[in-house]
């Protein structure tokens, strides 16, 4: 058998013209919006700032969940769980310039890890504590963790990085707690915010001559006139 070419047929004024018409019509409607926001918190990008819930190895939020995790509802105060830290071996904190302060700030940021149950004291969610007969395994298994990933197998930086975010976060000016219901994503907000950087955006005509429209309005008078030009034609 012979092989078989793709012929590509033109595209004819008025189906030009109908995806023109779309195009407008998503850009009035704001649905290009909406698929742009949605894209945009499938991939994550919809918040710049660092994932709270994660933990990595080597860090006082890291230690401070793993000594939590094993004293139930009643949790600890903030000298507490530094006290535990220091004694299980899971961070040094002789090293830390204000090792409350980056404490207290790492537990009272995260609400999906941590519950506040006092004035300075924490325990994790139910989901998270484990049974405190089994402590020495717990922090064994955590230490060794902490050794695996300074050793370069997932990458030491980043517990420095981690580090670096509890210290500044405890140095920031005065920022409210986050509310234990947990905080949910703006997205009326993201929509605004997408919009006034859309308005801002070069957009080209559809009959791409080069000339560069700055805002909607515009962009909905330069289009609407290629399309009468293009039917015309």
């Amino acid at each position: 058998m012979g092989s078989k070419s793709l012929v590509l047929l033109p595209l004819t004024s008025r189906e030009v013209g109908n995806d023109g018409k779309d195009i407008i019509s998503n850009l009035r409607s704001g649905a290009a919006v909406e698929n742009a926001v949605a894209i945009m918190q499938e991939k994550g990008l919809s918040n710049p700032r660092r994932n709270r819930h994660r933990l990595t190895p080597g860090t006082v939020k890291y230690a401070a969940f793993h000594v939590l995790s094993l004293e139930g509802s009643k949790g600890l105060n903030i000298l507490e769980v530094a006290d535990k830290i220091q004694k299980s071996g899971l961070r040094d904190l002789t090293i830390s310039k204000n090792p409350e302060a980056s404490i207290a700030s790492a537990l009272s940021r995260d609400s999906e890890l941590f519950e506040k149950t006092a004035p300075s004291t924490y325990c994790v969610r139910p989901a998270y504590r484990k049974d405190p007969a089994d402590s020495e395994a717990i922090y064994s298994a955590a230490r060794e963790r902490i050794r695996i990933f300074k050793s370069g197998f997932v990458g030491a930086e980043e517990a420095n990085d981690g580090e670096r975010d509890e210290d500044c976060e405890s140095d920031m000016a005065k920022d409210p707690e986050i509310d234990d219901l947990g905080a949910q994503p703006n997205t009326k907000k993201e929509v605004s915010n997408y919009e006034e950087f859309n308005a801002n955006t070069v957009v080209r005509s559809g009959k791409d001559n080069g000339e560069v429209l700055q805002t909607p309005e515009s962009c909905h008078e330069k289009v609407d006139e290629g399309l009468r030009s293009t039917v015309d034609e």
